[in-house]
């Protein structure tokens, strides 16, 4: 009787640990999975990371700031009155055509010269999935692009589009070019449409990308972003500078200036799904850094006098700047109204000998924006 009760309890004993370890594991699970769920993975795209050891290189770009300071602060900072540290940064690469994916610690050397350090780590079979998955996806938008940047415009009745010929006189100036597009707002507005279509069919034509899309996958000139799976995990695969941008590319074949260079407007894109016609939502924006008009020139340094304003004298592309006159103001640095614009006169050769004593003017948008700045002799200012 005794035998039979104490076996009877260790079997409720055994039955209750096991009831007890199943709500614990499932406490853990409802405690863990939401964390898991709305993680969000990041690495970067790496070209040149053919390799462990070519992506253990190219990790050390990503070394966090060092900071330095004197171990005796009464005297000057030498290598042997000094202490530098730094943070440790979590850097992931992701090679583009294979999917492969490198995770780094990177951080520096405890001693003189404070060395960058780079450790390897490994990355779980999940993460590797979906980083593999975005750079697919990546892939899949590159040859989209290709196709949406190699459209003849032709086909859309542009009479502005896909003429042939440099052309750069004084009593004959092109239409048809970057500049020409970029300050008119009824081109530009055309541009941005044509855009919208052309890449809405290369995704249609390329069934994966669509596919991924339709799972929530996302993108911008800048990175790329997939789910995972079933979970709400998303890995995001950012492009960096000398990765190939996803960005919508139109090139001129005339310019104001000739020259061995075609002029091209970039634009920037981020996608955020589909209308109701089951066209890509896309905010497109111009990419002032890429873009190049004039004879291939930035239009940065050009227009935007990230070099210092920039004298212009060539009648054509005084004539195309003339036409912002109705878009908005031109103004003189001291804020007084400049005479620069269509009442000017035509694309007549400006005085060149004035060029030196000539001013800088602004523009001003019709929201009151500084725009463009740049110099024109002094008989138009």
């Amino acid at each position: 009787m005794v035998y039979f009760l104490l076996q009877n309890g260790l079997q409720c004993k055994s039955v209750l640990e096991r009831k007890m370890k199943r709500i614990v594991l499932f406490l853990v699970v409802l405690l863990v999975a939401p964390l898991m769920a709305h993680a969000n993975y990041e690495g970067k795209f790496c070209s040149s990371c053919t390799s462990q050891s070519a992506a253990e290189f190219k990790a050390q770009n990503y070394a966090p700031h060092l900071s330095c300071y004197p171990l005796n602060s009464s005297a000057p900072m030498t290598p042997d009155n000094m202490q530098c540290t730094s943070a440790i940064n979590t850097v992931i690469l992701v090679h583009p055509s294979s999917g492969t994916t490198y995770g780094f610690k990177v951080t520096h050397e405890d001693t003189f010269p404070y060395d960058v350090k780079t450790t390897p780590f490994a990355l779980s079979q999940f993460e590797k999935e979906g980083f593999a998955e975005a750079a697919t996806f990546y892939e899949g938008l590159k040859r989209v692009m290709d196709r949406a940047n190699a459209q003849d415009l032709s086909g859309f009745n542009l009479t502005w589009a896909n003429t042939s010929g440099n052309i750069s006189t004084a009593t004959s100036c092109p239409d048809n070019t970057a500049l020409a597009t970029l300050v008119s707002p009824e081109k530009m507005s055309q541009l941005d449409q044509i855009a919208t279509v052309e890449i809405g069919l290369g995704m249609g034509e390329g069934a994966a990308v669509r596919e991924k899309i339709e799972k929530g996958a996302r993108f911008s000139s800048t990175s790329v972003s997939v789910p995972a799976g079933r979970s709400q995990a998303t890995f995001t695969a950012n492009i960096p500078e000398g990765e190939r941008s996803l960005t919508y590319q139109r090139k001129f074949n005339q310019s104001e200036v000739a020259g061995s260079l075609a002029d091209v407007i970039v634009f920037n894109l981020t996608f955020f799904g589909w209308d109701d016609n089951h066209m890509p939502l896309l905010d497109i924006r111009l990419n002032k850094g890429a873009t190049r008009i004039a004879g291939s020139k930035r239009l940065q340094s050009l227009l935007m006098a990230e070099d210092g304003p920039q004298t212009i004298t060539n009648p054509c592309i005084l004539e195309q700047l003339k036409k912002l006159a109705s878009l908005g103001q031109f103004k003189k640095l001291d804020g007084s109204a400049s005479r620069f614009g269509p009442d000017v006169g035509g694309p007549s050769q400006p005085d060149y000998g004035d060029k030196v004593t000539g001013c800088t003017i602004r523009f001003y948008n019709a929201r009151g924006e500084l725009q463009y700045v740049f110099s024109v002799p002094r008989s138009m200012c």
